[in-house]
């Protein structure tokens, strides 16, 4: 499994679909100048349903890697302290 160590001050470890949601948010922001809808994250991820993504989301908020205003919409930001660490587990299949 594709790991990373995200913050250099808690030292937070995400992987999987997680990893995967936040590498997508901050490539859509340096693609396009500004953060996808929660419909175009759930289409580009196909997660099943925008409920799923407002999940994901709201624990990446909660360790304190994504910010977001409430009842606004675009307003995702990758938090300044994200360093992305990569590591991999030998053990496990690519």
């Amino acid at each position: 499994m594709l790991k990373a160590w995200v913050t250099e001050k808690d030292r937070v470890e995400i992987g999987g679909v997680r990893l995967h949601l936040l590498a997508y948010i901050q490539g859509y922001v340096l693609g396009h100048g500004y953060p996808p809808t929660v419909r175009e994250i759930r289409d580009a991820m196909k997660f099943s349903t925008t409920s799923l993504v407002q999940y994901h989301l709201e624990k990446l908020i909660g360790m304190g890697l994504l910010t977001k205003v409430r009842g606004k919409a675009r307003t995702l930001r990758v938090t300044d302290e994200v360093k992305s660490v990569f590591t991999w587990d030998a053990d496990e299949p690519i």
